[in-house]
Protein backbone atom coordinates (compact mmCIF):
# COMPACT_ATOMS: atom_id res chain seq x y z
CA UNK A 1 0.00 0.00 0.00
CA UNK A 2 0.83 3.50 -0.55
CA UNK A 3 -0.16 6.57 0.83
CA UNK A 4 -0.69 10.24 -0.61
CA UNK A 5 -1.29 13.38 1.28
CA UNK A 6 -2.24 16.20 0.01
CA UNK A 7 -4.23 19.63 0.76
CA UNK A 8 -6.72 21.40 -1.35
CA UNK A 9 -5.52 25.18 -0.44
CA UNK A 10 -8.89 27.18 -1.88
CA UNK A 11 -11.07 24.77 0.68
CA UNK A 12 -8.82 23.94 2.94
CA UNK A 13 -9.35 20.35 2.27
CA UNK A 14 -7.60 17.80 3.25
CA UNK A 15 -7.00 14.60 1.10
CA UNK A 16 -5.42 11.15 2.35
CA UNK A 17 -5.46 8.54 -0.78
CA UNK A 18 -4.12 5.34 -0.26
CA UNK A 19 -3.23 3.30 -3.44
CA UNK A 20 -2.81 -0.37 -3.86
CA UNK A 21 -5.14 -1.90 -0.91
CA UNK A 22 -5.87 -5.08 -0.44
CA UNK A 23 -7.45 -7.74 2.39
CA UNK A 24 -4.49 -7.31 4.71
CA UNK A 25 -4.56 -3.50 5.13
CA UNK A 26 -8.50 -3.50 5.94
CA UNK A 27 -7.39 -3.04 9.86
CA UNK A 28 -5.37 -0.21 8.38
CA UNK A 29 -8.20 1.83 6.52
CA UNK A 30 -10.25 0.67 9.70
CA UNK A 31 -8.59 3.11 11.92
CA UNK A 32 -8.08 6.25 9.23
CA UNK A 33 -11.73 5.76 9.08
CA UNK A 34 -12.46 5.82 12.56
CA UNK A 35 -10.49 9.35 12.92
CA UNK A 36 -13.69 10.90 10.44
CA UNK A 37 -16.59 9.04 11.54
CA UNK A 38 -18.03 6.76 14.22
CA UNK A 39 -20.91 5.51 12.02
CA UNK A 40 -20.75 1.29 11.93
CA UNK A 41 -22.31 1.39 8.56
CA UNK A 42 -19.45 3.18 7.14
CA UNK A 43 -17.24 0.77 8.34
CA UNK A 44 -19.19 -1.99 6.94
CA UNK A 45 -19.63 -0.72 3.83
CA UNK A 46 -15.75 0.02 3.65
CA UNK A 47 -15.08 -3.69 4.96
CA UNK A 48 -17.48 -5.05 2.12
CA UNK A 49 -16.04 -3.38 -0.35
CA UNK A 50 -12.44 -4.04 0.24
CA UNK A 51 -12.38 -7.47 2.04
CA UNK A 52 -12.29 -9.26 -1.56
CA UNK A 53 -10.02 -10.14 -3.93
CA UNK A 54 -12.00 -8.41 -6.50
CA UNK A 55 -10.17 -5.61 -8.78
CA UNK A 56 -11.42 -1.97 -9.58
CA UNK A 57 -12.59 -1.76 -6.18
CA UNK A 58 -12.22 1.60 -4.08
CA UNK A 59 -13.69 3.45 -1.11
CA UNK A 60 -13.82 7.50 -0.22
CA UNK A 61 -15.33 8.54 3.10
CA UNK A 62 -15.85 12.62 3.77
CA UNK A 63 -15.83 14.51 7.06
CA UNK A 64 -17.52 16.93 5.88
CA UNK A 65 -17.00 18.93 9.47
CA UNK A 66 -13.41 17.96 9.31
CA UNK A 67 -13.10 19.02 5.89
CA UNK A 68 -11.48 15.55 5.42
CA UNK A 69 -11.43 12.88 3.03
CA UNK A 70 -10.19 9.61 3.05
CA UNK A 71 -9.59 7.38 -0.32
CA UNK A 72 -8.75 3.35 -0.42
CA UNK A 73 -7.92 2.03 -4.08
CA UNK A 74 -7.74 -1.11 -4.48
CA UNK A 75 -6.21 -3.34 -7.07
CA UNK A 76 -6.91 -2.44 -10.64
CA UNK A 77 -7.40 -4.66 -13.95
CA UNK A 78 -5.68 -2.35 -16.60
CA UNK A 79 -4.24 0.99 -16.51
CA UNK A 80 -7.80 2.51 -18.14
CA UNK A 81 -9.88 0.52 -15.11
CA UNK A 82 -7.15 2.86 -12.43
CA UNK A 83 -7.54 6.00 -14.33
CA UNK A 84 -11.55 5.26 -14.29
CA UNK A 85 -11.32 4.76 -10.68
CA UNK A 86 -9.54 7.55 -9.99
CA UNK A 87 -11.90 9.72 -12.07
CA UNK A 88 -14.72 8.08 -10.71
CA UNK A 89 -12.96 8.91 -6.73
CA UNK A 90 -11.90 13.05 -7.52
CA UNK A 91 -15.49 13.35 -9.11
CA UNK A 92 -17.01 12.00 -5.65
CA UNK A 93 -14.83 14.17 -3.84
CA UNK A 94 -15.57 16.93 -5.98
CA UNK A 95 -19.36 16.35 -5.02
CA UNK A 96 -18.20 16.81 -1.51
CA UNK A 97 -16.30 20.23 -1.85
CA UNK A 98 -19.51 21.06 -4.16
CA UNK A 99 -21.68 20.43 -0.80
CA UNK A 100 -19.94 21.82 1.87
CA UNK A 101 -19.20 24.98 0.01
CA UNK A 102 -22.56 25.08 -2.18
CA UNK A 103 -21.08 25.26 -5.21
CA UNK A 104 -22.91 24.76 -8.43
CA UNK A 105 -22.09 21.43 -9.90
CA UNK A 106 -22.68 22.60 -13.11
CA UNK A 107 -20.79 26.01 -12.96
CA UNK A 108 -16.72 26.15 -14.36
CA UNK A 109 -14.88 26.09 -10.55
CA UNK A 110 -16.06 22.41 -10.13
CA UNK A 111 -14.61 21.32 -13.11
CA UNK A 112 -11.37 23.05 -12.05
CA UNK A 113 -11.78 21.25 -8.67
CA UNK A 114 -11.62 17.95 -9.82
CA UNK A 115 -8.90 18.70 -12.42
CA UNK A 116 -7.17 19.72 -9.69
CA UNK A 117 -7.29 16.37 -7.54
CA UNK A 118 -6.46 14.51 -10.33
CA UNK A 119 -3.48 16.55 -11.00
CA UNK A 120 -2.57 16.21 -7.33
CA UNK A 121 -3.13 12.32 -7.33
CA UNK A 122 -1.21 11.66 -10.61
CA UNK A 123 1.79 12.76 -8.36
CA UNK A 124 1.50 9.16 -6.87
CA UNK A 125 -0.36 7.23 -9.47
CA UNK A 126 1.85 7.78 -12.60
CA UNK A 127 4.06 5.50 -10.58
CA UNK A 128 1.51 2.55 -11.16
CA UNK A 129 0.88 3.46 -15.13
CA UNK A 130 4.64 3.57 -15.49
CA UNK A 131 5.50 0.50 -13.58
CA UNK A 132 3.00 -1.15 -16.03
CA UNK A 133 5.09 -0.64 -18.87
CA UNK A 134 8.78 -1.15 -17.74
Amino acid sequence: MIGQYFNIPKYDWDVKVYYDVDRDDIGFCIKQLRKLTTSNKIIKECIETLDTNKKDRAYIYSSYRRLETVIFIGDYSSTGELINTITHEANHLKSHIATVYNLNEKDEEVCYVIGGVVQLMSETFMRFICSNYL
